[in-house]
């Protein structure tokens, strides 16, 4: 076998295999890591949406409550653009 240039012998086809080994190990772990770190922000993401949601849903439901004309009168507005705009 040759000398590599840091004066050791060139690798053999059994350490170069081990070497592949701890490499696929070692992505192995950090794609793990990596996907419990999105699953984790995930979580706070969904729970933040659901906040916002719930929170707007209450200001919904609260405004309605209090002028209930006003919101038939949006719905009912509404409505009529959406058809307008699908008719087209």
């Amino acid at each position: 076998m040759s000398d590599d240039k840091q004066g050791g012998k060139d690798p053999s086809f059994e350490d170069l295999g081990a070497e592949a080994r701890r490499l696929g190990e070692a992505a192995s772990r950090f794609a793990r890591e990596a996907g419990r770190f999105g699953q984790a922000r995930g979580r706070e993401f969904a729970g933040a949406a659901r906040s916002a949601f719930d929170e707007g849903s209450d200001m919904t439901r609260s405004a309605v409550q209090k002028k209930p004309f006003l919101a038939l009168a949006a719905a009912t507005g509404m409505g009529i653009v959406i058809g307008l705009l699908r008719r087209r």
